[in-house]
């Protein structure tokens, strides 16, 4: 299979091309490769169920971060890469070449609380995340990775974080199920009724978090493989992968402004072709 390369200032249209590609694991590799620059149009609209959802992960801004560690990210992704785990090993491939991170905007902090797209997509899990290198990652940073926010990565944002103990327990799907939370409005027109709600977190009926936003837990989905999807998220609400960086990075990033060529400080992007696969 051969991809042609494509790129943009956008940091949008970065990810979509960062995503795009993590292709099946092959034995070339090949030395680093800087992309050159092409400039794009804006995006389309947000879909209709994006508003609620950034409102709400903005209001949750009042519940802060007593401590905020820092993200640590590696210079190159390597063209080829294996990884080991308890089953087997996994490994990613980018036919274009090896990517210097700091020319991503995939990479970059563009939000307000120090995350990146890389804090739940990495090589080692597939471009997704494991519960187990979460643990890991909590045991490292005694629970301030940036993975570990109140606004997604707790059971809910009022819940208590000022001790390691505490941590512990609100982090707990994150830890234990590499869960993330994600709050989302009932569509206006929908084909069914919510008839109850189990609850455990309290975040759902609370009036503060809750208030017409249901809470749910689920896992990331892995940025690899995309251009093979028919379907972007697990519900397929997303129309593209330029509307979905957007929306990530106002709502898990809780970044003050939707990121625009300007904004995302960046001028090159990943080639288009990254693909991985599991090898048992």
């Amino acid at each position: 299979m051969q991809i042609k390369a494509l790129v943009t200032s956008d940091i949008a249209r970065t990810f979509t091309q960062f995503v795009s590609g993590i292709a099946f694991a092959s034995l070339i590799a090949g030395a680093p490769q800087i992309a050159a620059a092409q400039t794009t149009s804006a995006g389309a609209a947000p879909p209709d169920f994006a508003p609620a959802m950034i409102e709400h992960m903005h209001k949750m801004r009042r519940y802060k971060d007593p401590e905020r560690g820092v993200e640590h990210i590696p210079n190159v992704i390597e063209r080829f890469r294996v990884d080991h785990d308890p089953k087997g090993a996994i490994a990613s491939f980018q036919p274009n070449g090896a990517t210097f991170t700091a020319n991503n905007a995939f990479f970059k902090d563009m939000g307000t609380n120090g995350r990146s797209c890389f804090t739940c997509h990495r090589p080692e899990n597939a471009w997704g995340v494991s519960a187990r290198d979460v643990s890991e990652r909590f045991e490292k940073s005694a629970g301030t990775d940036p993975i570990f926010r109140l606004v997604d990565g707790a059971t809910c944002p009022t819940d208590d974080v000022s001790t390691l103990r505490a941590r512990r327990r609100a982090y707990k799907l994150l830890t234990e199920k590499g869960l993330i939370r994600v709050g989302l409005a009932v569509p206006s027109v929908v084909e069914f009724v919510v008839t109850a709600i189990d609850d455990p977190y309290g975040c759902s009926t609370n009036p503060e978090t809750g208030s017409g936003v249901l809470s749910l837990y689920r896992r990331p989905m892995p940025t690899t493989n995309v251009g093979f999807l028919s379907a972007i998220m697990w519900d397929g609400r997303e129309p593209s992968l330029e509307n979905q960086a957007v929306d990530a990075t106002l709502t898990h990033a809780q970044a003050r402004t939707a990121p625009t060529p300007r904004t995302g400080g960046t001028d090159r992007g990943l080639p288009e072709g990254n693909l991985h696969r599991p090898n048992f």
